[in-house]
């Protein structure tokens, strides 16, 4: 696809993949600059960009913007069909978009058997979907409920059940634990009773998907759906082979819209007739070419009709239509200084990334063919590795003190003085955590790097003498539901520290600030991450987010401010095929409070 884009001197800016590169040449003005990495194009060509590229354009800034007509009206977009829906009682009312929300998605659920909710992350997906489960249980007489997502929510989900209803009082609710053994028995359980709700991850169900496939289910809620959304995936295969054909909620925060195929990967374990077979999927929606990776896909077309038949299915409502119960966001960069062992160890990893590419290069042929793909493999594998050790010389460089790889230490480590102490990232890290700490306020700090985490943990302990509670992929399920309920409930633990485990799900609106360490991989993961304070139920009008991004020297590049860059590039087409114009914006707001 073809995002568009009007800058403030009226000029169209268009991000697309390379291979549109030749297309884009014939419209006449177009030029690449190389400062916004974009093509640009007079706006007075829309006409003749349009006629080369019907279908295929998705209009960050609305076409009627870049024309200059006035705003249409779409009031019938969003209107629910059955006006006699109403949302169930609930022990805390909602918000007014959310009992929307919950009207919106039933209606859809009883004209299609299945919806998407895709509202912007801490909006409250989880009410919605209590909302629609209670509204089943009281007017279809819905026994047995389904919900499956990540292992990091499994608990939160029966807690947000009992905090939204009294289902517990009629209802056997349970989550599958980790063991075998222990999970058979919470399936008996849940096969014996009359009423249940059974909560299980995407693991548990991979394992267990013949068990579950036996059990009797009314409903199913499939929460961050994103993690699923690949079309011959294993775990998207078998859970589609067990809930197709009955009623499925999906939900997920994470924009997976930018590419149409995870559209179809989600909407085909729901009803695989839906968007038709994937072949005429592809034929009708998909832009494919042959490149130096094979042949795949660069782009998609005839979007018009796509996002029509998404938005039949599918609720998104992002900060502007829900901002007056959203908390603002003030994200402050953190620039610290790049010290010489940082410097030393960044020269050295590029050293070796440069040596590596050359290797790559000579085991190919002269038509690009790769003559010994099991050495190229190994060698594309370091190349990657070497990519993480780029961040990890940006956090601190005792990280590969730390590390299990015995190539990292001898590589890297030797490089760093005896009398080495901290990066100045993590020394910065530290005055924030104490002034945040000093105020009896909370914070989350995040990194990729578990590693990090625990030096940053073991700072903070020394230096600070204050409790840290950590979520990583190291702790067993109930050390870390314990340590989001120190957190969540006690005075004493203000600080929680972990990688990208916990950046969904998790409601830690307790908290007002976020340190994100480095950056995650996307757009879509950060958004997670500010996600976990920045709900609709927060205390506070606004929440802080610190970027501590390690500065580019003269004789080094940093990691952080390339991952910035790429995320910020990233943003602007995370949410092409399902973003809505402020046109539609409006309906959507007035539908709100009309209904």
């Amino acid at each position: 696809m073809i995002t568009v884009t009007q800058l403030p001197d009226n000029r169209l800016c268009l991000k697309c993949h390379y291979y549109y590169k030749d297309r884009i040449r014939k419209i006449p003005t177009a030029f690449f600059s190389p400062q916004l990495k974009q093509w640009i194009v007079e706006s007075y060509m829309l006409g003749t960009l349009e006629n080369e590229f019907q279908g295929e354009l998705v209009y960050k800034t609305p076409r009627w913007v870049i024309l200059n007509q006035p705003m249409p009206d779409l009031s019938n977009m969003y209107e629910i069909s059955d006006k006699s829906i109403k949302t169930p009682e609930l022990k805390l009312k909602p918000y007014d978009y959310q009992d929307y929300g919950i009207r919106f998605m039933i209606d859809k659920l009883l004209q299609y058997n299945f919806c998407l909710n895709c509202d912007s992350v801490g909006t409250g997906k989880s009410i919605h979907a209590i909302g629609v489960m209670k509204w089943f249980i009281e007017n279809k007489n819905f026994k047995k409920i389904l919900i499956i997502g990540k292992k990091s929510i499994k608990s939160q989900w029966k807690s947000e059940i009992s905090k939204f209803t009294d289902l517990n009082k009629d209802f056997y609710i349970d989550y599958t634990p980790q063991t075998p053994k222990k999970r058979q028995s919470v399936y008996d359980n849940y096969a014996n009773a009359d009423k249940g709700i059974l909560i299980t991850n995407y693991h548990n169900f991979l394992n267990d998907d013949n068990i579950i496939k036996s059990l009797k289910i009314d409903l199913v809620i499939i929460d961050e759906v994103h993690e699923i959304k690949a079309r011959t995936g294993k775990l998207n295969n078998k859970i589609a082979k067990v809930v197709q054909n009955k009623p499925i909620v999906f939900l997920t925060g994470t924009p997976i819209m930018s590419k149409p195929e995870d559209l179809f990967g989600i909407l085909q374990i729901a009803n695989p007739k839906y968007l038709g077979s994937y072949k005429e999927f592809s034929d009708n929606y998909l832009v494919w070419a042959r490149t130096n990776f094979g042949y795949e896909v660069i782009g998609a077309k005839n979007l018009d009709t796509l996002r029509q038949k998404t938005q039949d299915i599918l609720i998104r409502r992002t900060e502007y239509e829900v901002s007056i119960q959203m908390p603002k966001t003030n994200i402050i960069k953190k620039d610290c200084e790049m010290d010489n062992t940082q410097i030393k160890i960044l020269n050295a990893i590029s050293e070796e990334q440069q040596d590596i590419l050359n290797n790559m290069n000579a085991l190919k042929d002269k038509n690009g063919a790769i003559k010994d793909k099991t050495r190229y493999d190994m060698l594309e594998g370091r190349s990657k590795g070497l990519i993480a050790a780029r961040q990890a010389a940006c956090n601190d460089p005792r990280m590969f003190l730390m590390s299990t790889s015995k190539m990292m230490k001898e590589n890297y480590g030797k490089l760093i003085p005896s009398s080495y102490k901290m990066s100045s990232k993590i020394e910065n890290i530290l005055d924030i955590v104490q002034e945040i700490i000093d105020n009896d306020d909370k914070v989350i700090i995040f990194s990729k790097f578990r590693m990090c985490a625990m030096l940053i943990a073991q700072e903070i302990t020394s230096v600070l003498k204050t409790n840290v509670l950590m979520y990583t992929g190291a702790e067993n399920d109930e050390t870390r539901d314990n340590n989001i309920f120190l957190f969540q409930n006690s005075n004493n633990h203000q600080i929680l520290i972990g990688t990208d485990a916990m950046s969904a799900g998790l409601n830690l609106q307790c908290a007002r600030f976020v340190i994100n360490v480095d950056q995650p991989d996307t757009y879509a993961i950060k958004t997670q991450r500010i996600g976990r304070v920045r709900r609709a139920s927060s205390a506070y009008d606004n929440v802080i987010i610190y970027d501590m991004i390690t500065s580019s020297s003269p004789h080094a590049k940093s990691k952080d401010e390339e991952r910035l860059e790429n995320i910020e590039n990233n943003k602007n087409t995370s949410d092409a095929l399902i973003s809505i114009d402020s046109a539609q914006q409006k309906a959507l707001i007035n539908a709100m409070k009309n209904l």
